[in-house]
């Protein structure tokens, strides 16, 4: 029997964070920078809350729909922080969880990563359902 493969096996551990009181554009820019759809919001090294690109694209729509002009919406994007878009306290595993744990949570349907925490949760990685479907895909 093999053993199952661990969250800590397939987790990205190069995580990109921001802070409660960064700005949403902050958080727009860093998305785009790295290329990724996932930000972890921290205070210090503890986690607090999560942004997705799908969480700022509802406020951004929201945002447009509320204002007649761009200018208008890039100075709330400015001033407003990611306190009002992020995800707070959001659902979490631990490295030594297994895959299939991790999988069947995000097959869940209510959103695509997930922060990985240790005992004292210091963010220590995050899984997202990209990370699963190229790890399926190497076993190929």
């Amino acid at each position: 029997m093999s053993t199952p493969i661990k969250a800590s096996d397939i987790m990205t551990t190069k995580v990109y964070t921001i802070q409660e009181e960064d700005s949403i554009q902050h958080a727009i820019t860093m998305l785009n920078r790295h290329n990724i759809d996932h930000i972890i919001v921290a205070n210090t090294s503890k986690l607090v809350g999560i942004i997705s690109k799908n969480d700022l694209f509802k406020k951004l729509l929201k945002l447009s729909l509320q204002t007649t002009g761009s200018t208008y919406t890039k100075f709330q994007l400015s001033k407003n922080n990611v306190s009002h878009v992020m995800t707070k306290d959001p659902v979490v595993i631990a490295p030594s969880d297994d895959l299939k744990m991790a999988t069947e949570i995000l097959l869940m349907g209510i959103f695509h990563a997930l922060p990985v925490v240790d005992e004292k949760h210091n963010i220590v990685g995050i899984i997202t359902s990209k990370d699963i479907m190229e790890y399926y895909h190497d076993q190929q």
